[in-house]
């Protein structure tokens, strides 16, 4: 059988170096190529001379080096294609009998489809070698079961697809791994360490791997990596994910839990497309969710601490959305993205009986709960007299005073159903035409009493345990969900909070403190405005009896 001229030409160029030829000889009927120093194999020899010996082959033996022109020449790759022959006839007859494979430890790459469609092969022992493996190396050896002694540097695309009866791989030193490296591979295990770098689209496509842990750190990670993998029961994320990528788990129909979020902050566009995750907890670190990114999850609910973005149609209409405000432990909320949510329940705070409460929040909540409260909003100052009047309805995102009604109990939740978020901060503030301001916040937010004066303004803050309004002369910190009143330093010193019912009546918010305003009480402690000072502050200078002192 003699070789076409069209594969002659090719193979001269391939191996053309340094103005010469690359060498060639035949060992054991594998054809070796010399290039530079090194040998490569390059191919099964299916010349006339060459024979059909390798059809019988079970076990192959590659060695370190071949003597090529009188040098001995380290064995370095194998060549593309090498382990399909392909006869003058174009007829491929691929040694499928082959089952164990030992190449040396100086092979240091194995070229594109060089073993592609082996099927008997079962064992490839490397002896050590470092190894680049390039796209199609191992593709559809489907009775490959073991890849050992070998430190693997890289994995193109296919490079195992197909390889179907592949349990386990060691990837601990991989740095990339390519398109659909491992699609349809038996793979039931995976250590992915935080050397890894790239992952490919549906690199781990329809594996049955049954447990996912990806701690990797600053890794493009394409599109679909888990798709379809059928067994997938739960996944964490670790190290310095910050994002679950677009069809990350689609169609991965069992998997049930995420165990770990990590950092992930993001979940991509049908991260979990058609999966059977149940009850999710999406923690405040999570601020988007993409379209179609729990589509098809059937009966989920799906339970969050925060407002993040969620695309419209990131879940499935009949999904259930809770929405759980803990501002004891979550300080953060962004109220610039409009959700609509099954349930909102704002919790961790009592609210207690006949006392008043400053309270923000960004959602309406349900009419049998709001009636357990007196409602009051800013309103005019008159005779220094600021007023707070009583209102009967509640706006998402507006700051007011609240209290008890008298005769119910302390109260300590606050809940809505089929509410949607307030949008932008619209009602942040409510202003009056003396300059007084009710201010809310989402977030904690710590404000410089001491200060304060030198920029114009003052910072009065509600005390439940004094049941007054106070002005800060230090460090002023308001958790989430309160508010707290912006004055201008030009108002009275002499200031009365009061509370104005929807009958008009009038009634002071500083229950214990009305008399010692209108007359100064027995050593008492003022500012040097003549403003009465409930907690004093060591080192500043008030009035006490008359007298100029330092607290």
């Amino acid at each position: 059988m003699k070789r076409t001229k069209s594969f002659f030409i090719a193979l001269l160029a391939a191996f053309s170096v340094a103005g010469g030829y690359a060498q060639r000889v035949i060992v054991d009927g594998i054809a070796y190529m010399k290039v530079g120093s090194e040998a490569i194999l390059h191919s099964i020899d299916v010349s006339e001379s060459g024979g059909y010996e390798y059809l019988f082959w079970e076990e192959l033996t590659i060695p370190e080096s071949v003597e090529i022109g009188g040098v001995s020449c380290p064995v370095t790759q194998i060549y593309a294609k090498a382990f399909r022959p392909e006869s003058s006839d174009g007829t491929i007859t691929r040694p499928d009998m082959l089952v164990a494979l030992y190449l040396p430890s100086t092979i240091k790459t194995i070229n594109a489809s060089a073993f592609d469609g082996l099927d008997g092969l079962e064992v490839v022992d490397f002896k050590g070698a470092s190894v680049d493996v390039k796209n199609n190396a191992f593709l559809n050896c489907k009775s490959l079961t073991t890849i050992k002694n070998c430190v693997i540097k890289s994995v193109g695309n296919s490079s195992f697809s197909g390889c179907s009866s592949l349990k386990s791989i060691d990837l601990s030193n991989v740095k990339s791994i390519g398109d659909a490296a491992f699609s349809g591979a038996g793979l039931s295990s995976l250590e992915l360490s935080s050397n890894v770098e790239s992952v490919g689209d549906e690199a781990f496509a329809a594996t049955k791997l049954t447990e996912v842990s990806l701690n990797l750190n600053e890794t493009t990670i394409g599109l679909g990596v888990f798709s379809g993998c059928a067994y997938l029961t739960k996944v964490s994320f670790g190290g310095n994910m910050t994002s679950v990528p677009k069809a990350l788990f689609m169609d991965a129909k069992k998997l049930a839990a995420v165990t770990d979020w990590g950092n992930v902050s993001s979940i991509e566009e049908q991260a979990f497309m058609n999966t059977g995750l149940k009850n999710i907890n999406i923690p405040a670190s999570i601020t988007s969710i993409g379209l179609s990114a729990f589509v098809g999850c059937e009966g989920l609910t799906a339970n969050f601490i925060t407002n993040p973005f969620v695309a419209d149609g990131a879940f499935e209409q009949d999904a259930i959305l809770n929405l759980r405000i803990d501002d004891g432990e979550h300080l953060s909320f962004d109220d610039t993205n409009i959700n609509e949510f099954t349930t909102i329940i704002y919790t961790n705070r009592t609210f207690t009986s006949e006392k008043y409460a400053s309270l923000m929040l960004p959602f309406v909540p349900a009419a049998e709960v709001l009636d357990q409260f007196e409602i009051y909003e800013l309103g005019e100052m008159e005779n220094d007299c600021l007023y707070f009047n009583q209102v009967t309805t509640f706006v998402a995102g507006t700051p007011y005073l609240v209290k008890v009604k008298e005769g119910n109990d302390a109260v300590n939740e606050l809940s809505a159903e089929d509410a949607v978020i307030a949008n932008g901060g619209k009602h942040m503030s409510k202003k009056n035409s003396a300059g007084w301001q009710m201010k809310g916040v989402y977030d904690r937010v710590v404000l410089d009493g001491a200060n304060s004066e030198a920029a114009g303004k003052r910072y009065y803050y509600y005390t439940s345990a004094q049941n007054a309004f106070l002005y800060s002369q230090g460090t002023l910190g308001v958790n989430p969900y309160r508010m707290y009143v912006e004055a201008p330093v030009t108002s009275s010193a002499k200031v009365r909070m009061m509370t104005r019912g929807l009958d008009g009546e009038t009634t002071a918010i500083e229950m214990e403190e009305i008399e010692d305003l209108l007359a100064p009480a027995t050593d008492a402690y003022y500012d040097l405005n003549g403003c009465r000072v409930l907690n004093p502050v060591e080192g500043n200078m008030y009035i006490v009896n008359g007298k100029k002192i330092v607290f």
